[in-house]
């Protein structure tokens, strides 16, 4: 739905940015890093995973069975948690979606079968996360995304990044 949304709704944006409830978003960084791409067209940006296994435990929460997927070793596709698409890549995956066979594991779905499909290019970008990092404005300050972040810790997060000047401290380390 949000390929079929944004293909009709929003005919002049540049970029979508997926990404799940509990992630927090550095805005500034996100957009500093788009501006930054070299490539900008028919593509996607996140944590890109390669040479991943469809999970056949039937117990698993991702178990994929063989009738959805029968392949040994998904397509590369990047997390879930984040990733950004080029608006023009969209009608192209939106179009792939609808000729392949569904897969309910969404990033791998759209950003590994369909990407592949419609040969919408997948990039690892760094600074985005699909872990955790401390709910703290110094943990956020050079990054684009992290996971597992609570509504509270996100206003946290917020309003330390906003003090001028942030003030981080080295950990230091233990010999």
């Amino acid at each position: 739905m949000l390929l079929q949304w944004v293909s009709q709704f929003c005919p002049n944006v540049q970029y979508v940015l997926k990404t799940d409830d509990d992630m927090y978003v550095n805005v500034a960084n996100l957009l500093n890093m788009l501006i930054r791409v070299p490539v900008k067209s028919n593509v996607m940006y996140g944590v890109l995973f390669k040479k991943a296994k469809p999970n056949r435990n039937s117990a698993a929460k991702w178990f994929v069975p063989k009738k959805q997927f029968d392949g040994s070793v998904f397509p590369d596709y990047l997390s879930g948690t984040g990733y950004v698409m080029s608006r023009d890549g969209l009608p192209k995956l939106l179009d792939a979606s609808a000729a392949l066979p569904f897969l309910v594991m969404e990033d791998v779905f759209i950003t590994g079968l369909c990407a592949s499909e419609s040969h919408v290019r997948r990039f690892n970008v760094r600074g985005f996360a699909y872990w955790r990092r401390p709910p703290t404005g110094c943990a956020f300050k050079d990054v684009i995304t992290g996971h597992h972040v609570t509504p509270s810790d996100m206003k946290k997060i917020w309003k330390e990044l906003q003090k001028r000047p942030l003030i981080c401290r080295k950990s230091k380390k233990k010999i």
